[in-house]
């Protein structure tokens, strides 16, 4: 039963979208795109779901299955709620992130990236996805000035400062405290292999830092 497809699953046009057991929760939100949430459809049912059927509860592992179905054509406040429920399961205590968990997050190319490139004006858009993993040119302005500072100058993640705030917790969870603008401000460089110089960059830096530090 949980691998066949015997949940009916109404989609925006009305058209019955089947999907089996185990690709759902009781305590589901409306909103996800991979798990389906019951109680928002059968809201009378929950006793043939959750005792009966013994549907699961939404978990850790569920919310990985949302994070791992972003894509670059998201909807910047979609990524921004999903990893805002990813936190607050975890500030709980009634979920436990293992390190395979945090493993598997950090492979996940789920971050909204602003880059030189984006030429929009749209606090929501973003010019690409980054993961933990094998991306190493994006920063995090975690306060105000650092992101009037930085902006256009750095890929930075394209989350508002108060949302940075909120998800704080989340961000030190996944090892993501070097990747803070005011992290990276305070460290020495260490430079391996043909230094080129950026007078232009070293400069930016300069005058950003300064800026900063008032």
């Amino acid at each position: 039963m949980f691998k066949h497809s015997l949940i009916c699953r109404p989609s925006a046009d009305g058209t019955p979208v089947w999907v089996p057991l185990s690709r759902c929760v009781w305590d589901g939100e409306k909103w996800f795109r991979v798990v389906t949430g019951l109680r928002h459809l059968y809201p009378d049912c929950e006793d043939l779901f959750v005792r009966h059927l013994r549907c699961e509860r939404l978990s850790v592992h569920h919310l990985l299955m949302e994070l791992h179905a972003i894509t670059p054509a998201c909807d910047i406040n979609y990524i921004s709620v999903v990893l805002t429920l990813f936190q607050s399961l975890l500030t709980e205590g009634r979920h436990v992130i293992s390190h395979a968990d945090i493993r598997n997050c950090q492979g996940i190319a789920m971050f909204p990236i602003s880059t030189q490139a984006d030429k929009t004006e749209n606090q929501n858009s973003f010019g690409r996805l980054a993961s933990l993993d094998g991306d190493a040119d994006w920063f995090i302005a975690e306060k105000a000035q650092l992101k009037t500072a930085f902006a256009g100058k750095l890929p930075l993640l394209a989350l508002d400062v108060a949302k940075v705030s909120e998800l704080m917790p989340l961000f030190k969870l996944l090892g993501m405290s070097n990747r803070m603008l005011g992290e990276a401000a305070k460290r020495a460089v260490t430079i391996e292999g043909t230094l080129v110089d950026n007078l232009e960059l070293a400069n930016m830096y300069r005058s950003r830092g300064a800026f900063i530090q008032r």
